[in-house]
């Protein structure tokens, strides 16, 4: 009763109606092509915005913090501005200008990341690409294997200016923690060389960390804070990686040269889920609304034999490269001799990111299969085929194949399987038991 009679007697309601028309009038004077429009009522109000450059709403949060005023992004374009029903008319005109002032930031950064060409001399230019490799495996499933890679030059500070394409979060931590290498990944599943040959890349089951940190600094300190970091970006427990679950490894993984201290952390018991992977798009420049991105679908990628999701920075004194890699194993169309890619994966392509510099699809099949349309070149490679399509030179929305009589419903083997390299050497780890019982197994 006493909280509704302040209401009451402060005219609570009536400045929130008054201010909240005065702040809705101060952002509408904001004459910028970022902003798509200002709504809301009474003191609670957001702005939308146009994302551009891979650049979000939380981006711009971040601008205004760094300014002195805090707001909440979500849904990656909208901007919450909700001031306490206290605030004076001049405190309200001070947060427009410090909007105006983010904004007119924030566009600058949008001009320069536009115009590459007139970068300075000596400044190393920003790329992206995005590549697909659909490969045919030697039990009849499907490997689909993302890579997306970016690179940019190496920060100097901790502004927006400093990051266009590559994502600020991990290039902000990279420096805080003095990391000249990270590889992170997280996968479910087990990749059968006998059927399935040579792996994309050699991932442990569960999530594991490996991070090449600077010298003259206490390691231990920097490891902490980094897996607490990239626990809080991926959605994960990677904050659990203690000194029993870490290693400093002299022999291994021995491929930098650039001294420092190396540390490995592992976590066979980690659950991989869309938690893990929505992060992981949100760091692409165009996140998963166009390009060979558009076919990420969590409905159909955790619903496989096995998935691995990774990531992988180097960064040197000039260029930061930062390197996204997804793989899943999947399965045909039961008994159906043609089938497309759109089928297996729930989605169909879309056009290039517009910041990409390459993209393309390349399918590795055999012979005895057809594919449509037709790509912009192949090569043989003894019964396996290669069929490379560039997505920049033309609009490709599917892609079928058709399996010729030699295809076998029963078995789904082909003549190709014998031709399928296995490697020499296989290791697996293997988690027994169950509870707080059992352990690994390599």
């Amino acid at each position: 009763v006493a909280a509704l009679q302040v209401v009451r007697d402060e005219r609570l309601t009536e400045r929130a109606h008054e201010l909240g028309e005065r702040f809705r009038q101060g952002l509408r004077k904001i004459k910028s092509p970022l902003i798509k429009d200002v709504r809301g009522r009474g003191l609670l109000n957001a702005i939308e915005v146009n994302a551009v450059a891979g650049k979000t709403a939380w981006d711009l949060c971040l601008l205004l913090r760094d300014r002195g005023l805090l707001a909440k992004p979500t849904h990656d374009t909208i901007i919450r501005l909700a001031p306490p029903l206290t605030i004076t008319a001049e405190q309200l005109d001070e947060c427009v200008e410090i909007i105006v002032r983010a904004i007119t930031d924030y566009c600058d950064f949008v001009v320069a990341a536009d115009t590459p060409s007139k970068a300075p001399a000596g400044t190393t230019a920003e790329m992206f690409s995005e590549d697909l490799t659909i490969a045919m495996l030697a039990d009849g499933r499907v490997l689909l294997h993302f890579d997306f890679e970016m690179h940019g030059p190496q920060a100097t500070n901790s502004s927006l200016h400093s990051y266009g394409l590559l994502p600020r979060q991990i290039g902000e931590i990279a420096q805080r923690y003095g990391v000249s290498e990270l590889q992170l990944a997280f996968t479910q599943g087990t990749w059968r060389e006998a059927r399935w040959g040579v792996p994309p890349a050699a991932q442990g089951i569960g999530a594991e960390v490996i991070a090449q940190l600077a010298d003259g600094a206490d390691a231990d300190a920097q490891w902490s804070g980094l897996t607490n970091a990239l626990s809080g970006v991926f959605c994960a427990s990677l904050n659990f990686v203690g000194t029993e679950s870490t290693t400093s490894p002299r022999l291994a993984f021995a491929h930098s040269q650039r001294g420092g201290a190396l540390r490995h952390g592992f976590l066979p018991r980690e659950n991989v889920c869309t938690e893990n992977l929505t992060p992981w798009i949100k760091q692409l420049p165009c996140q998963a609304q166009s390009g060979v991105a558009a076919l990420l679908n969590p409905h159909r990628l955790f619903n496989m034999h096995f998935l691995s999701v990774a990531m992988a920075l180097n960064s040197d004194a000039d260029t930061l490269r930062y390197r996204q890699t997804l793989s899943v194993v999947v399965d045909t169309p039961a008994y159906d001799r043609s089938w497309a890619l759109s089928a297996l994966a729930g989605r169909a392509l879309a056009a290039p990111c517009p910041v990409a510099t390459r993209s393309s699809v390349r399918v590795v099949a055999p012979a005895a299969v057809q594919v449509a349309p037709q790509a912009d070149s192949t090569h043989s490679a003894g019964t396996s085929v290669t069929h490379l399509f560039d997505l920049q030179r033309r609009r490709v929305d599917d892609i079928v194949f058709t399996f010729s009589a030699e295809f076998d419903d029963k078995t789904k083997y082909w003549a190709a399987a014998k031709d399928t390299p296995v490697p020499a050497i296989a290791a697996h780890r293997h988690i027994t038991g169950h509870g707080s019982s059992g352990g690994i197994e390599t």
